[in-house]
């Protein structure tokens, strides 16, 4: 089970159920182009700043409508300051139940290109072998055949990221011919480009905790519901934990990787301190 499966008493993503694709789409645009407005649902509106709701409460709404009805978008300036990242993961368990892996696991050579908004797919819960592989396609695209040739590990979480920017609208499969694919070494030397990203990446990560408190590094509010709080806490500790046994990593990579994990472990203690 994915842990954004099930979410507090009001059953978010509930079990064996898919989401709207006209709302998810609607929903998907709004947070990957950033806007400010107010998502309308079936029920309640949504204050959104800069993609994400002003309220961590609203998120619940969101995904609610994403599964009971259609969401409208009216676009408006504001004034207030933007949340954190609350509603990428859920646009990835949304986008994960309406992926059709079968379907693309058939078109091996048809090539991955980016679609308008792609440089959003960064803020979703991806894991670090598929950031690499996308960061070092080479211009133009490649097939995904090709892109797997380069996978050594994780090759089934990989393939349903994939599938799950597919299904977001984030990445697009280009039927053309294989013949026109980039040369892709078979065993090509480790990119400098995807260690550098991942480097990156974690030191905005780093830098962002240090203006946090241990509810912010966790990601959560303190009013949320326990097991939303709990989850919470698993997965930023699962965020970095591969990454600390990883032994591929470069020297500043693997000292951010232990910074932040041992920085998470804390928050985790001091919030869950019966688990601790």
């Amino acid at each position: 089970m994915h842990p954004f499966t099930k979410h507090s008493d009001a059953l978010l993503h509930p079990e064996e159920m898919l989401p709207n694709a006209p709302a998810l789409a609607v929903a998907t645009a709004v947070w990957t182009r950033r806007q400010s407005g107010v998502l309308m649902g079936p029920v309640t509106d949504t204050l959104m700043i800069r993609g994400e709701p002003h309220r961590p409460e609203g998120v619940g709404d969101i995904v609610r409508a994403l599964y009971t009805g259609s969401l409208v978008f009216r676009p408006g300036e504001r004034t207030e300051r933007p949340g954190i990242n609350f509603l990428g993961p859920h646009l990835y368990e949304a986008g994960r139940r309406l992926a059709d892996q079968p379907a693309l696991r058939q078109q091996p050579d048809c090539f991955l290109v980016d679609a308008p908004g792609a440089e959003a797919a960064r803020r979703l819960p991806l894991h670090p072998v598929t950031r690499a592989m996308l960061a070092r396609r080479p211009e133009g695209g490649a097939s995904l055949r090709a892109l797997f040739r380069e996978v050594a590990v994780d090759q089934n979480r990989v393939f349903e990221d994939i599938a799950v920017l597919v299904a977001l609208g984030l990445l697009q499969l280009d039927d053309r011919s294989p013949r026109a694919e980039p040369a892709i070494e078979e065993t090509p030397p480790p990119p400098r480009r995807a260690r550098d990203i991942l480097a990156h990446r974690l030191r905005r990560d780093w830098d962002r905790m240090q203006g946090n408190d241990d509810w912010g590094v966790v990601g959560v509010a303190p009013t949320m519901d326990e097991r939303a709080i709990d989850r919470a806490c698993d997965r930023m500790l699962r965020r970095y934990s591969g990454l600390v046994s990883d032994a591929s990593l470069q020297p500043e990579a693997r000292d951010l990787a232990r910074l932040l994990h041992r920085r998470v472990g804390e928050a985790v203690a001091r919030i869950r301190p019966e688990t601790a």
